[in-house]
């Protein structure tokens, strides 16, 4: 949390945090030429050794950066005035760019969201993992196979003659009917459903 803080604080407010830097890196300077002083080297000798020591202003204040997160603020930032300005310079190719990438975000998030309704979501139905389907398993001379659909006999003896069964629902195949009122008709899709359906 700390670090999140001082980065945030870093981002924001940051001449003040590298003035801050700067005078910190020149008082640490001054103390050790001091210290030098009083072990007996004239205050020009102490100086000119004790920024020897330290290395330049320049580079220890580029390591600081570094190490606090600011050189790569700078850098992004850097980075992203010189993308926009070569963006500026060719607009056939940043119009085929963003084109490029709404399209990939565009397919990503469709896909996300098929993915999403389909495996992640749970069904829309109270305890879905005890939904069963009926199927009939048939062999002949030409093969075998499964079907799905079943008529109304088989539900029909489905629903009395199965006992770990909760209810039975029965439903065709969707379809559509004529639909009349106020003289004006208009086709539906319909599909029947047996009672307990919903």
């Amino acid at each position: 949390m700390n670090r999140l803080k001082s980065l945030s604080r870093t981002f924001f407010r940051r001449s003040r945090v590298e003035k801050e830097m700067e005078s910190e890196l020149r008082t640490h300077i001054e103390l050790y030429s001091e210290k030098l002083i009083e072990q007996g080297l004239p205050p020009e000798e102490a100086r000119r050794r004790a920024r020897i020591e330290f290395g330049t202003l320049g580079a220890v204040t580029e390591d600081c950066r570094e190490a606090i997160g600011l050189r790569l603020v700078g850098l992004f930032g850097r980075n992203m005035v010189y993308t926009m300005r070569l963006l500026r310079r060719s607009p056939v190719f940043t119009t085929s760019i963003i084109a490029t990438l709404a399209l990939c975000i565009g397919a990503n998030t469709a896909l996300f969201s098929v993915v999403d309704a389909v495996l992640f979501r749970p069904l829309p139905y109270p305890q879905s993992d005890r939904l069963a389907q009926v199927t009939m398993h048939f062999e002949n001379d030409r093969g075998g196979g499964t079907q799905v659909a079943q008529t109304g006999t088989v539900w029909t003896a489905v629903r009395d003659g199965a006992a770990h069964l909760d209810s039975a629902v029965f439903t065709q195949s969707a379809s559509g009917v004529n639909f009349a009122m106020d003289e004006r008709i208009e086709f539906l899709q319909q599909q029947r459903v047996s009672a307990g359906f919903f």
